[in-house]
C-alpha cells in the first residue's frame, strides 16, 4: 500500500502518543532503539519541543489528548528539570551517564532553557494556567540575568557548581553563536503576553549581534574556530530570525535570510538530501545526512521560497521514516558526523518532520506552523 503524506503524518502522531517516547514521568526521551526497545536519556530541550508540538497538534485538531500530554511534559520540567535558580537542567540519564550533560553535574544550556520556556508559553496560551507563565518568566529571567552578554548575545553554558557562565569553541553548541537567534521565540512571546517591549529589544539586539558577528559572504558560520557551517544550528539561526520577523512584521532581515538560505540550497545532493557540515569554501566536509536537517530545510523552504527541489528532498526525507519496526512512524536519525548510522527513532527529528510534512501536504497555513515553530 502506498502511503500518502497524510498517512505519514498520522503515523508520527501515533508514535508520539503511543510508542513510549514520552516517559511515565512526563518527560520525553531523546530517542528509542527500535530493535532493542531501549530508550536514551530524558531531555529537557526535547521535552520543550514536545510541549510546543503537542500544543500545535491540539490547536489544529482540538483533540484534548494532546493538551493533556503537554501538561504531563510540563509537569516533568517543573518537578524534575527546573533548577532552583531558574535554569533548566539538560539530561536525566537512565544509564551510560555523560557527566557533563547530567542533571547531577548541573550544567545548564541557554538554548535548552529557551526551548522549555517557549513550550511553557504555548501551553499557557492554550490553558491560561499561570503556573506555566510563571515558569517561563523564571527561566527567561535566569537567561537574562545570568547568561546575557553585554553585546546582546548569550553564553551557551552556565555552571551551577561555581555560578559562572562560559563557552568553548570546540563545538557549535558550546559557544555563543547565531543559533541562539532561536531564543527570540520565547522573548517575543513574553513581550506579547506581558506587554513588555524590553523582551522585544533583547530579541532584536540578539539577532542584530548574530548577523554582525556570524554572517559572512552570504552565510552564517556556526563555529568561530574554523568558520564551518553545520546545517542543524544554521537552520536554528534562520528559524529564530523568521519567527522574530513574523511576530514583529519586520522585513529588515529578509535579504540576509534569503541569501543565507539560498547558500544552503546550493548544497542539495543528487539524492535530494543535504549534508551536515560545510567549510567556508562551499565544499561539504561532513557529507553524511541526518533527518533533522532534511526536515528543517524542507520546512524553511515553505517560509522563504527558493530553487530547492522539494520533491527530491521529500522523497529523501521519507526514506528515514521507520515503517517496519514497531512502533512505526518515528524518524530515524540517520548518519552521524563520525559516519555511524543511528538506527533509532528520534524524538526531535520526528517533530521537525511532522511540521514539514504538514506543510508539504498543504494541510495547514504557514503562519500556524510559524506560531508553533519547534
Amino acid at each position: 500500500m502506498v502511503l500518502t503524506l497524510e498517512d505519514r503524518i498520522d503515523l508520527i502522531k501515533d508514535w508520539l502518543l503511543n510508542s513510549g517516547i514520552q516517559s511515565k514521568e512526563g518527560g520525553f526521551y531523546a530517542w528509542q532503539d527500535m530493535e532493542e526497545g531501549s530508550r536514551a536519556y530524558l531531555y529537557s530541550e526535547i521535552t520543550g519541543y514536545a510541549i510546543t508540538t503537542l500544543c500545535f497538534l491540539y490547536a489544529i485538531t482540538k483533540n484534548k489528548v494532546f493538551i493533556d500530554r503537554a501538561k504531563r511534559a510540563a509537569e516533568w520540567i517543573l518537578r524534575d528539570a527546573l533548577d532552583p535558580g531558574g535554569g533548566v537542567l539538560t539530561r536525566k540519564y537512565l544509564d551510560n551517564v555523560v557527566e557533563h550533560y547530567s542533571f547531577e553535574r548541573g550544567n545548564i544550556y541557554s538554548f535548552d532553557c529557551a526551548m522549555a520556556a517557549f513550550g511553557m508559553l504555548k501551553l499557557y496560551k492554550a490553558t491560561r494556567d499561570n503556573t506555566y507563565l510563571d515558569c517561563a518568566e523564571k527561566i527567561t529571567g535566569f537567561l537574562n540575568k545570568k547568561m546575557l552578554k553585554d553585546n546582546g548575545l548569550y553564553y551557551p553554558l552556565f555552571d551551577t557548581k561555581n555560578g559562572t557562565a562560559g563557552e568553548d569553541t570546540k563545538k557549535w553548541s558550546t559557544q555563543s553563536g547565531s543559533f541562539h537567534s532561536k531564543l527570540a521565540l520565547c522573548l517575543c512571546d513574553l513581550a506579547d503576553i506581558k506587554d513588555d517591549p524590553s523582551y522585544d529589544l533583547k530579541a532584536k539586539r540578539l539577532i542584530d549581534s548574530s548577523t554582525k558577528c556570524f554572517y559572512k559572504e552570504e552565510r552564517f558560520f556556526t563555529n568561530s574556530l574554523d568558520h564551518t557551517s553545520h546545517l542543524h544550528p544554521y537552520s536554528y539561526t534562520l528559524e529564530g530570525m523568521l519567527y522574530y520577523a513574523f511576530k514583529r512584521r519586520d522585513d529588515s532581515y529578509k535579504e540576509k535570510i534569503e541569501k543565507a538560505f539560498n547558500w544552503a540550497v546550493g548544497l542539495q545532493d543528487q539524492n535530494g538530501g543535504f549534508p551536515t557540515q560545510v567549510f567556508g569554501d562551499g565544499k561539504p566536509d561532513v557529507v553524511y545526512q541526518r533527518s533533522d536537517i532534511q526536515a528543517q530545510v524542507l520546512r524553511l523552504s515553505y517560509f522563504i521560497g527558493s530553487g530547492l527541489d522539494r520533491e527530491r528532498l521529500i522523497k529523501r526525507m521519507l526514506e528515514l521514516q521507520n515503517l517496519s519496526l514497531d512502533k512505526k512512524g518515528g524518524f530515524i536519525f540517520g548518519t552521524d558526523t563520525d559516519g555511524s548510522f543511528k538506527k533509532h527513532s528520534n524524538a526531535w527529528c520526528s517533530m521537525f518532520a511532522l511540521q514539514a510534512l504538514y506543510l508539504a501536504a498543504g494541510r495547514i497555513k504557514k503562519d500556524t506552523v510559524l506560531e508553533y515553530l519547534i
